[in-house]
């Protein structure tokens, strides 16, 4: 057998990353991951926003500064709804969660 049939061949044109997430059964995880992201994010600039330290933000959540650190920053954050909310309120928001259909 020639060593071109055993790898699998990709043609980049024409796919878009979206269509190589499905197909590498990521999209929902990554999908995920990223709004994570923009919610800690928006979190930490509005921390920035409103003057608040990391230790003011810390103590206002009742946790550690390093703690909140990963919280902000980590790359794979395991955050839970209560954590964000927390985090939210402590810097003047409030977080909303939706749900939408999947579209098919």
């Amino acid at each position: 057998m020639k060593e071109i049939d055993m790898v699998k061949t990709v043609s980049p044109v024409g796919q878009s990353f979206d269509d190589f997430l499905k197909e590498e059964g990521m999209a929902d995880a990554v999908a995920v991951e990223a709004q994570l992201r923009v919610l800690a994010w928006r979190i930490e600039q509005q921390r920035k926003a409103i003057g608040l330290t990391k230790a003011a933000l810390a103590k206002a959540m009742d946790t550690s500064r390093s703690q909140l650190d990963r919280i902000l920053h980590a790359e794979k954050a395991t955050l839970t709804v209560e954590v964000l909310d927390r985090a939210a309120r402590a810097v003047g928001l409030r977080l909303k969660l939706d749900l939408e259909p999947v579209a098919g």
